[in-house]
């Protein structure tokens, strides 16, 4: 869909067909890093405290949840540095369990932050206000995707609990998402698709 191209109905060949499991799991695989979630938080926290008086009731809340899940995502670095573990793996739940995103609508979140482009007026608004600091910190522009890597773990943790693992890595300060069913992203190309041909 990103390229334009349409499958249904058509005849698909791909190429060194060997590799195509590792593509597509490491093309729905995610990494985030605390310094990204930290960003992602200071960021929309700045963004909100400037325009809350013009969000409606429910876009206000929708970004309180935003700056509540930046929260979760942080503690649970805290909560592996306080088991004495560098690294651990859990399954989707628990680790929406452990963190307390198991009770946020990510389906709804994301559409939230689409549908708003929220991505691009934080982005925006964090690019004038660096502009207006001369000789400051610019670390915020560099990483004015912090928010976009932020929701593209959540929504990766929507797949179903099977088809992945989270790696919690606290020497390295990141979350991994792991993506280890590639079928449940390929199939979608098989059923479209008139004929799939691996070579």
């Amino acid at each position: 869909e990103t390229s334009g191209v349409r499958v249904k109905d058509s005849v698909v060949i791909i190429d060194e067909a060997h590799n195509v499991a590792d593509a597509v799991n490491n093309m729905h695989s995610v990494v985030l890093s605390l310094v990204q979630v930290k960003t992602a938080k200071r960021q929309v926290l700045v963004y909100y405290n400037r325009f809350k008086n013009m969000f409606s009731p429910t876009n206000g809340r929708n970004v309180q949840m935003i700056l509540r899940l930046a929260d979760a995502l942080s503690k649970c670095f805290e909560a592996a540095s306080r088991e004495g573990q560098s690294s651990r793996i859990v399954t989707v739940n628990e680790f929406l369990s452990e963190t307390g995103i198991d009770n946020i609508n990510i389906f709804k979140l994301s559409e939230f932050v689409r549908e708003s482009k929220l991505f691009f007026k934080v982005s925006g608004y964090s690019e004038v206000l660096a502009s207006q600091n001369e000789g400051g910190d610019t670390g915020d522009v560099e990483k004015l995707g912090a928010l976009n890597s932020v929701m593209d773990l959540l929504f990766a943790l929507t797949n179903n609990e099977e088809d992945g693992r989270v790696i919690v890595d606290k020497g390295a300060e990141q979350v991994k998402f792991v993506m280890l069913n590639a079928a449940t992203h390929f199939e979608n190309l098989v059923q479209e698709a008139h004929a799939v041909l691996l070579v």
